[in-house]
């Protein structure tokens, strides 16, 4: 268990499987960056985002995350950042999943691509995901309950939803998933 406040730099592979690394209190940020691998960490309690990619990242591969019990997001792409993939991962326990575009106001937002591939969003309310303007790809994703609408597409957004589950929560009425 570790006390992190980190920016993640370009070229790098932060990979805690088989170690058991939580993140506790504080996510990651990646500002402008290029290139990043982040693998196998448990990351909750975050004062704000769980995973900030911002300001024109790209190529970041996200891949055996437990992310949880975040102030905001578990994970947000926003400020043209593009070339996301975030794949074989567990979002629970929060309100919101995942924002691809950080504003309305923010038609640049336009160039992110983002996919989401074998993950699950368990007892996390909506934004599965929330997008503005760009493009998503929901593969292989199971979806647990939800409130509102589970995928939020706007100002554009193109969400291609494949091999995806819905799964209703017991006893409550019929939501709309899109």
């Amino acid at each position: 268990r570790m006390k992190v406040d980190g920016e993640v730099q370009s070229n790098t592979t932060i990979d805690g499987r088989g170690s058991g690394v939580i993140l506790d209190g504080s996510g990651l940020t990646m500002h402008g960056r290029r290139n990043i691998i982040i693998a196998g960490l448990t990351i909750t309690g975050c004062r704000e985002d769980g995973i900030q990619v911002q300001q024109g990242t790209r190529g970041v591969y996200l891949t055996g995350l437990d992310l949880s019990a975040c102030s905001d997001e578990l994970v947000a792409v926003t400020n043209s950042s593009s070339e996301v993939t975030l794949a074989h991962s567990v979002l629970h326990d929060n309100p919101k999943g995942i924002l691809v575009g950080g504003a309305d106001y923010l038609p640049g937002d336009v160039v992110q691509r983002v996919t989401v591939y074998d993950t699950i969003f368990r007892q996390v309310s909506y934004r599965h995901p929330m997008c503005r303007y760009g493009w998503v790809h929901l593969d292989r994703v199971t979806i647990d309950g939800w409130m509102g609408q589970a995928v939020d597409a706007r100002f554009g957004c193109r969400v291609l939803i494949t091999r995806t589950w819905f799964i209703q929560p017991p006893g409550n009425k019929p939501r709309k998933a899109v």
